[in-house]
């Protein structure tokens, strides 16, 4: 399922009971800050290790 691209795709398809799991790898190639794009999203906060928090500032506070 490729067609899985936003937060609010994955969230469906996990409500409907479609798939426990939703896995969005390529996505995350294309997008690395795919994650903090699909908790914007689902209007959901990151919490990211503090090693990585600093590189990823800006959007963890977005």
């Amino acid at each position: 399922m490729s067609a899985i691209n936003t937060g609010r795709i994955a969230q469906d398809v996990l409500d409907k009971g479609q798939a426990d799991v939703t896995f969005v790898g390529r996505t995350f190639q294309r997008d690395p800050a795919s994650v903090w794009t699909y908790a914007e999203d689902l209007g959901v906060k990151v919490h990211a290790a503090q090693q990585i928090e600093w590189a990823f500032k800006g959007a963890l506070e977005a």
